[in-house]
């Protein structure tokens, strides 16, 4: 599948949480469907100076991109605004908790992987003198469970409660870097899907359709999806009904049966399913990537003090030296970490704004 054109933020046509169990799909009306470009851009600009680390280059069964060669390398990558004011009731206290969960790219067809990069992870954490021993990982539970629990040790955040629900609570330590379309460096896009028929060449084509969406709290699938429409919206209803699917996946799905018309995708959950899961995407193509944002972070308690926190990162460093997670980072796609602040997800606050300033504060 040939990759989408790019939307850029500013064009004049112009972020995924774990699914729960049971849930089903919503349903909202909105406001005849014409045609229009999909502008092409480059890659937003950079941010501030980050450390990347990369590990030996292996490439995937799917021929996604080749990841970099060399043991360590440092490289300035950025991609994005202004840094976020940092919250100053987020005050450091000592002690690593004991709870490890990774529920953001939860899939069944890679979770043996999963489990094997959190082991490789684990032994860094042993190794680094965080822990005396580390915890099993925690599977199958509500993201923001783990993320709420004072125990909290290692897991993944989606960018927006990041930097909204949990500003404060959770403190980033490294940011993937995924070999999927639609990334570069530590910066993902979301990928926007549309029916293998759809004859649509710009989502302003879409006017009046329906349009899918994981979660209202998820960067992904409604917030950089939200920015795309508001030019176009003009600050009025743009489709006909959205629909609450409570998955990417499930999104998919959605589309992939004619049921809804758009979805906006994390690109890294595109890239796994094209992977390990190709089915899922029958029926579907990608129409455009959207602008881009720093990845899924891993994260801590944000009472972790600033040794645990260096520990933990040390042990990330080792767990991607580890020769024994090369397997489970292939399967996982995972080409190397940038260990980032919050102020570097500012990006994803710009995005926002980009869509409050245009009179577009929910999709409709």
């Amino acid at each position: 599948m040939a990759p989408g054109p790019i939307i850029s933020l500013s064009a004049p046509g112009a972020g995924g949480a774990a699914p729960r169990a049971g849930s089903k799909p919503s349903v909202r009306s909105g406001g005849a469907r014409g045609e229009g470009p999909v502008t092409r851009t480059q890659a937003p600009r950079e941010i501030r100076r980050s450390e990347r680390v990369d590990f030996p280059a292996r490439r995937s069964r799917a021929g996604f991109a080749k990841v970099p060669a060399r043991a360590v390398t440092i490289a300035l990558l950025r991609c994005g605004a202004a840094a976020l004011p940092r919250n100053p009731e987020a005050a450091p206290a000592a002690g690593a908790g004991r709870r490890a969960s990774l529920p953001m790219y939860d899939l069944p067809e890679i979770r043996e992987a999963t489990r094997s990069w959190w082991e490789s992870v684990a032994r860094g954490l042993v190794r680094a003198g965080v822990l005396a021993s580390a915890p099993p990982l925690i599977e199958g539970e509500p993201a923001e469970r783990a993320w709420r629990d004072p125990e909290l040790l290692f897991s993944q955040a989606c960018g927006y409660p990041l930097t909204h629900a949990f500003a404060g609570r959770l403190t980033p330590l490294a940011t993937p870097c995924y070999a999927a379309p639609g990334c570069e460096g530590h910066c993902a896009s979301s990928a926007l899907v549309v029916a293998a028929s759809e004859r649509a060449s710009g989502v302003e084509a879409l006017r009046g359709g329906r349009v899918a969406v994981n979660y209202r709290t998820s960067h992904s699938g409604y917030n950089v999806l939200r920015a795309v429409v508001a030019p176009l919206a003009r600050g009025r209803p743009f489709f006909g009904a959205v629909i609450e699917s409570g998955a990417h996946a499930a999104s998919i799905e959605l589309v992939a049966r004619g049921e809804a018309d758009l979805a906006s995708i994390d690109c890294v959950t595109h890239a796994l399913l094209a992977r390990h899961r190709p089915r899922a995407l029958a029926g579907t193509r990608v129409l455009a990537f959207t602008m881009r944002a720093p990845a899924l972070p891993y994260v801590t308690a944000a009472h972790a003090d600033p040794a645990t926190v260096a520990g933990m990162r040390a042990a990330l460093r080792h767990a991607l030296a580890d020769p024994r997670s090369a397997r489970a980072r292939a399967d996982l796609l995972i080409a190397g970490l940038h260990f980032l602040d919050v102020e570097n997800y500012a990006p994803i606050d710009a995005i926002e704004r980009a869509a409050l300033d245009r009179d577009y504060p929910e999709i409709v």
